[in-house]
């Protein structure tokens, strides 16, 4: 569920929703004292979330050596990753990914892909959920391009 920093951010979304939903301005205040205000606070949660999901394009993970980076289309998902080569001293959790992309020597890239075991969104949030963060795409990117060179 949204806390309630978040709910003020999407404020306009929110009452949105509720219109979509028919319930009024007094509605709202009379459900808002009432367990249903949570219900409705959840459900607009969840259709938050599954927006994020379907907009989910790319996600990263990070550990001290090797780095995955996700390209989550459609149908399938593709895995672009790196590992630290044995006797780099390289921490890839204290470099960012530029600093990574000056140690590309010290990494050995591996890619693989495969269609999604249930459906798009719940692989994306279980991903998110397991450490993953969603990313602009970029060093998957610089990634896919090094494994070519």
């Amino acid at each position: 569920m949204l806390t309630l920093q978040e709910l003020e951010e999407l404020e306009k979304e929110f009452v949105e929703f509720l219109v979509i939903n028919g319930v009024t301005v007094d509605d709202w205040e009379r459900l808002r004292a009432s367990d249903d205000g949570n219900a409705i606070i959840t459900a607009f949660s969840d259709v938050v979330f599954e927006s994020i999901m379907r907009q989910t394009r790319f996600l990263e993970h990070w550990s001290p050596r090797a780095v995955k980076t996700f390209q989550c289309l459609s149908d399938k998902i593709i895995l672009v990753g790196a590992d630290v080569k044995e006797g780099s001293s390289i921490n890839l959790v204290e470099a960012n990914s530029e600093q990574m992309v000056q140690h590309f020597g010290e990494l050995e890239f591996y890619r693989s892909e495969k269609p999604y075991d249930s459906t798009r969104e719940s692989v994306i949030y279980e991903m998110i959920s397991s450490g993953c963060t969603i990313s602009d795409g970029q060093l998957f990117k610089k990634m896919l391009l090094a494994m070519v060179d």
